[in-house]
Formats: C-alpha cells, structure tokens, sequence
C-alpha cells in the first residue's frame, strides 16, 4: 500500500520487484505506475515489458474456478485511467497491444484482443449488454445477455467507441479501422474494411497504392 503513491525511478524499481509476488505471473520489464488498483492479483498473469499506468484498475476476479482470469501478452501499453474488469468473464490481450487513456473494458463472459489492437482514448469494450424486455420490471432488475467480444489482430478502433449488442453478437472486428465516435460494429468483412458512425456501417475499403494505403 505504501507503494502505490509514491513516484520516482526507484518506486518503479521496488513496485516491479515486489508486486511481483501478488500475481499469478510476472514477466521482465514491467513498469507499474502510481495508484494503481489490483482485485484479485493472483488471478492476473502479466507478460515481458507490460506498462501499466498511473490510476489504472486491473480487476482480476472473473470466474472463482479459473486460475487465471485476466492474461494480458508481452510489450502491452495500458493507458492512465483504464480499467480491465473481469466480471464473470475472462479477459485476453494480446501481444502488442496499445490500450489509450480512459478505456474500460468489462467482461461477463470473454473479451479477446488479439496481437497489435490499437484502441484510443475513452473505448468502451464489453461482452454483455442489459435487457429491459419487461415493463413491470425496473431495468435494473432485469438480466444481462453475454456472448462475448473478440477484436481481430492489427485493429484500431478510434475514441470514443462503444461496443454494444450487435458488436458482442457479431463477435469479430478484423484488422480494419473503426473511427472516433463510432458504435455497434458488426464483423469486419475483410482486413482492409473500415466502419464509421454510430451506428457503425460501412465498410469502406483501404486499398494500396504503392507503399500507403488509400481510402475508398
């Protein structure tokens, strides 16, 4: 606890050696920063050269019979302020992957993001969504429908962004960007698809031309 707050090259130094023993791995390299909550630590597997922020939540709770609920893969960045919440579900992220500031993402059953996800500030990620079928119910005592959320491998999901229903039923965005401000992403047709608006439609193309790559 006496750690968390404190700032400085050799607060990082004793943070990276001796939170090590609170998960259920560690790898080299990793930099934790100040004020950094951990829930359920030794549920939550860390790879080589993680950095984890100021004020980042790392919830690691998920499902009692998993050993592991929250794995997040080598050379991952994690933005200031972001949460990864397990919730009944497990979490999944690749290696590579860049989390921007003040994401959340939250999972009732599985969230994966595979190798080299790039997400910006204030996404929004989550494989459940609330039903309010019924009037002589509040909304609040209504359940929750979970299929679960995988992004593909070299996606970018622009700011703002919100996963809701019909991205978690259609399960997969692939490697094709998903602007600022864009919600409901269905499946990404191909690798140079792109979606946009809210709700997202498209797809628009990303076609070559010579070493760049062109919107049509």
């Amino acid at each position: 606890m006496l750690l968390t707050g404190l700032g400085g090259g050799l607060d990082l130094w004793l943070r990276q050696k001796l939170y090590r023993w609170l998960f259920y791995r560690m790898g080299r390299g990793v930099a934790i920063g100040r004020y950094v909550t951990l829930r359920a630590p030794f549920r939550i597997a860390l790879g080589n050269r993680v950095v984890v922020e100021d004020f980042v939540l790392l919830d690691g709770r998920g499902t009692p019979e998993n050993p592991v609920n929250l794995v997040i893969g080598d050379d991952v960045f994690i933005g200031r302020g972001t949460h990864l919440v397990c919730r009944g579900g497990t979490i999944h992220v690749g290696t590579g992957v860049n989390i921007g500031p003040n994401c959340l993402i939250q999972s009732a059953r599985e969230v994966v993001l595979e190798d080299r996800v790039l997400l910006a500030p204030f996404v929004y990620i989550t494989g459940a969504t609330q039903t309010y079928d019924r009037l002589d119910v509040p909304v609040i005592g209504q359940p929750t429908s979970s299929q679960g959320v995988r992004i593909g491998r070299g996606t970018w999901i622009g700011a703002t962004y919100l996963s809701t229903t019909a991205f978690a039923s259609a399960g997969t965005a692939s490697s094709g960007p998903v602007p600022s401000s864009s919600t409901t992403s269905p499946t990404m047709p191909s690798p140079t698809a792109s979606r946009l608006g809210s709700p997202a439609c498209g797809p628009r193309r990303r076609v070559r031309s010579g070493s760049t790559a062109v919107r049509q």
